[in-house]
Formats: structure tokens, C-alpha cells, sequence
């Protein structure tokens, strides 16, 4: 990554959807819904946005660095 690139918001999300309802089923309710992390970069020269998502906040960090140019 160079300076180009500037980390515009990291946030978790919880993930509600049928796969995390049918986990809970599943589990009988012990499994809690599984976080979503989300980190944004934006390149500073060419307004470029990018998005990594994952289980962590160091595996979206990850991806999203896969993306960058």
C-alpha cells in the first residue's frame, strides 16, 4: 500500500441474514449472529474507492489491499 491510499472508515457489521437466522437454528440459539467487518480505502489522487469485508478487522484489511492499484 502506498501513501496514495487513505483508510476512509472500518465498522462491524452483524450479519442478519437467512444463512446467520439458519446457523442460530441450527445451534439452538447458542451461536451468536457472526460479525461482518468492513474496511474502505479511497485513493487520494484518483478518488478510487475499495472495500475489503471479512471475519476480522485485520482479514478485511487484508482484502481490500488485494484490491488496491
Amino acid at each position: 500500500m502506498n501513501d496514495n491510499w487513505q483508510e476512509t472508515s472500518r465498522e462491524v457489521k452483524s450479519s442478519a441474514g437467512p444463512l446467520s437466522t439458519l446457523v442460530q437454528v441450527i445451534t439452538l440459539g447458542i451461536a451468536g449472529k457472526p460479525e461482518i467487518w468492513e474496511v474502505e480505502y479511497k485513493n487520494k489522487v484518483t478518488g478510487e474507492t475499495v472495500r475489503g469485508s471479512g471475519p476480522s478487522p485485520a482479514a478485511a484489511q487484508q482484502r481490500a489491499q488485494a484490491l488496491m492499484r
